[in-house]
């Protein structure tokens, strides 16, 4: 039998320190690379430090949800358990990549957002469970879940690129590496529109999965959440389109990525507060 909701774990206290301990790292990690007297060991060490908290936060955060699941609290059971569980999915992307860039600033971010968002989704009233939910219910709510994470972390990559255009167009080539971490400008271009495209794509799915599943339940589509979310998948789609057209610049699509992220965002803080005040 599903219950709406259960206390917050000890996992889930280990994962809200380590992510603050992850913030605090990469603050130490930025600030350290913009002394260029500081030792390039000392950096190191830090950055490590960091990424290990990091990494220990993704793993708390996913034993506190399989521990809701044993009890049974599935992540698409109210919308402060997909925001719960959305969190997870940006954070263990960030954590993947990470390994493969120098990455300060975005970790800072990554970290205080994650923590934010977690402590909402576990101490927040639990409000409504969502009614009706069938398994195309369900696959609308997962899928819709994965789609905001990937526009976050597709946003996040857009911003970055953005920054970095702009300091290479200023020719203050020297703040590039304490931003981004040696991550080029191009691979950062490469990754927010891959990350656009794949968001774009499972978005799509979870729309027309939710419109069967409001005609399911005989009420209309017409709804907050779905005007942003259409609103969010035409931004996308129309910058993928002129993309290929060759008519978009790709700092363009970058500010069309944030955008995107940005609708992506409010659609979840749209359908947590709808939900809580049920």
């Amino acid at each position: 039998m599903r219950v709406l909701s259960v206390p917050a774990s000890f996992a889930c206290y280990a994962a809200l320190a380590a992510y603050a301990v992850a913030a605090l790292g990469f603050v130490f990690v930025s600030w350290m690379r913009r002394d260029a007297a500081s030792s390039e060991g000392v950096v190191t060490r830090g950055l490590r430090l960091a990424r290990g908290a990091f990494y220990v936060a993704v793993l708390a955060h996913a034993v506190d949800i399989a521990w809701r699941g044993v009890l049974h609290v599935h992540p698409a059971q109210t919308s402060r358990e997909a925001l719960g569980f959305a969190v997870w999915l940006a954070a263990l992307g960030f954590a993947g990549w990470s390994r493969r860039h120098r990455w300060a600033v975005p970790g800072i971010a990554v970290s205080l957002t994650a923590m934010a968002l977690l402590s909402i989704a576990r101490f927040s009233p639990p409000g409504a469970s969502v009614e009706g939910l069938s398994f195309i219910g369900r696959m609308h709510v997962s899928l819709a879940t994965v789609a905001v994470a990937l526009y976050g972390l597709a946003g996040t990559a857009a911003a970055l690129y953005l920054r970095e255009a702009a300091l290479l167009k200023q020719k203050r080539v020297g703040e590039l590496t304490a931003s981004s971490g040696g991550a080029s400008v191009l691979s950062l271009e490469r990754l927010a529109s891959n990350l656009l495209l794949a968001a774009g794509g499972v978005l799509l799915a979870a729309l027309v999965l939710g419109v069967m599943w409001q005609r399911e339940l005989d009420v209309s589509w017409l709804r907050l959440e779905a005007a942003l979310a259409w609103a969010a998948w035409l931004i996308t789609a129309g910058s993928v389109a002129l993309e290929a057209a060759g008519r978009l610049r790709p700092s363009r699509k970058a500010q069309a990525t944030v955008v995107s992220s940005l609708l992506a965002l409010a659609i979840l803080v749209a359908y947590v507060v709808q939900r809580v005040h049920a």
